[in-house]
């Protein structure tokens, strides 16, 4: 008979999900009407649990931690990042922070900016690639896969079919895919994939593999335990790193449209770029002060294809 690998105690001293037998039964013995259950995937362990569950990240094993940023209009970009921790770094990670959600710190904030600079390097968004990138010195590896608001929202022009969750759903696929990738090719086999979940408590799983099922390079998660949990960053380190990182990111995107606009005479330090109907008709009003129209192929990218662009080209105003 094969042995037991995850034990779910729903009822006892610590109800959570344990990898021994000696940590469940420190947790169920001699406890009153103590409910507990063996299993051989954490997924059965979950179920069994169900909105009980309170896996944390020591709980399992080697996992990618996955979140994503920017998914609205008009100019933030969408990004997507995978993470893996070394595990041998947590304790200054947690000191800088970046163990923390990223909701946080924000955009516009001096931590936001010392924190991603110290988890990733960069100081220009112009530097960032959908790539795989490592630092060694808090034993950080992490993949970044992004693509403009104005891209995202022409995939649903496109096709009907392309909603908002199957765009990031494939995005996070390609992002876990490359991480889990590079890792391997290091000797780290990846066992767990956290995502932060975007596609509801019941459907998750389903609909993840639907929407990358014809996706040509897919991460393979036969083997693989898919977790898809809300505000996951209070409770795995990797994903609230990835957060952080994704935040950072945005900030520097932000900047970079910034430093386009004042490039040429515009001012945009106070835009929150945000969806505001305020804040894009102060930005959209500003764009046109200095390029002349909103369609002007130097700055439009970034956020054309939207509704507030299209309303804005008709009538001059957002809605």
């Amino acid at each position: 008979m094969a042995k037991k690998k995850y034990y779910a105690v729903k009822t006892g001293l610590t109800p959570g999900i344990y990898e021994s037998w000696d940590e469940c039964e420190a947790n169920v013995k001699g406890y009153p009407k103590a409910e507990y259950k063996g299993f051989k995937t954490l997924d059965e362990a979950r179920e069994y649990m169900g909105e009980n569950c309170d896996v944390t990240s020591s709980q399992i094993e080697t996992y990618i931690g996955q979140d994503e940023v920017g998914r609205g209009e008009p100019f933030r970009r969408v990004i997507v990042v995978a993470a893996y921790l070394d595990g041998n770094h947590l304790d200054e990670l947690k000191k800088a922070g970046a163990t923390n959600d990223s909701k946080n710190y924000g955009l516009d904030t001096d931590k936001c900016v010392k924190l991603g600079q110290l988890l990733t390097h960069f100081t220009d968004y112009k530097e960032v690639e959908n790539k795989v990138y490592e630092n060694e010195e808090l034993g950080i590896t992490y993949s970044v896969y992004s693509i403009d608001n104005g891209y995202y929202n022409k995939l649903h022009e496109n096709d009907s079919k392309m909603n908002g969750n199957k765009i990031l759903a494939i995005m996070h696929n390609r992002a876990g895919f490359n991480l889990a990738n590079y890792l391997a090719k290091k000797g780290i086999i990846i066992k767990n994939v956290v995502i932060d979940n975007f596609l509801g408590v019941v459907n998750a799983p389903k609909n993840y593999t639907k929407y990358v099922e014809n996706e040509k390079y897919r991460l393979d998660t036969s083997g693989v335990n898919m977790i898809y949990e809300t505000k996951s960053e209070g409770k795995y380190e990797a994903v609230a790193v990835a957060s952080n990182i994704a935040n950072y990111l945005e900030q520097l995107y932000c900047d970079m449209i910034r430093k386009k606009m004042e490039a040429k005479g515009g001012n945009l330090s106070s835009h929150g770029f945000s969806n505001g109907i305020e804040d894009v008709q102060f930005a959209f009003d500003e764009i046109v002060k200095v390029y002349g129209r909103l369609d002007n192929p130097d700055i439009e990218e970034e956020f054309k294809h939207t509704v507030y662009y299209e309303n804005y080209m008709n009538t001059g105003k957002v809605h």
